[in-house]
């Protein structure tokens, strides 16, 4: 992969994550009913999510 390419992949990370976050919202009423989860479970799904892209999302915007 060359420097140039290395740097626009992480460059789009952080615009990745924020944009799956965003959609993962809309669609978390749907994939409880679909996979019968109650809100505890439904409420770890969207942290196993949000936590990692928080943790990212400002050191992936430092290294570009």
């Amino acid at each position: 992969m060359t420097n140039k390419l290395l740097q626009l992949v992480i460059g789009l990370l952080p615009i990745l994550m924020v944009l799956g976050n965003s959609m993962l919202i809309p669609i978390l009423p749907s994939i409880e009913a679909d996979l019968h989860l109650n809100s505890s479970w439904s409420g770890f799904i969207l942290s196993s999510f949000t936590i990692p892209a928080a943790v990212v999302i400002p050191f992936s915007g430092n290294v570009v």
